[in-house]
């Protein structure tokens, strides 16, 4: 009787799983590098949100204006609010190349006139 060599089912279902566990490593590795660029990318427009509303209470420019940088625009509104004349609701928003809805902030501006 001739007794070939090979492989036990056992041996094969614990070489599929070790693979299996390598494939999910690595993909839930791939997936961290992609969510990562978005972060990166919301703190660039977080930034550049705090930067305009700094700008916007420092040169007292109370004007709807639409902001463009590389990758997205903010869009500025300034509209009085129901708190009195001498407040100010300021409204920005950012989007991204196909027009989709990054970041939304709103914050009141006392304004001494």
């Amino acid at each position: 009787m001739v007794r070939l060599k090979g492989s036990t089912i056992i041996e094969a279902m614990i070489a599929m799983t070790v693979i299996t566990i390598v494939f999910l490593v690595g993909m839930m590795a791939i997936g961290r590098l992609g969510s990562s660029y978005k972060t990166v990318e919301s703190y660039k427009v977080d930034l550049e949100m705090e930067n305009q509303s700094q700008k916007t209470r420092q040169t007292q420019r109370y004007f709807d204006e639409t902001i463009v940088f590389s990758g997205f625009m903010i869009e500025k509104k300034v509209d009085e609010s129901e708190y009195g004349k001498n407040v100010l609701l300021l409204s920005l928003k950012a989007f991204d190349t196909q027009d989709r809805l990054l970041n939304e902030r709103k914050e009141l501006i006392y304004v001494g006139r």
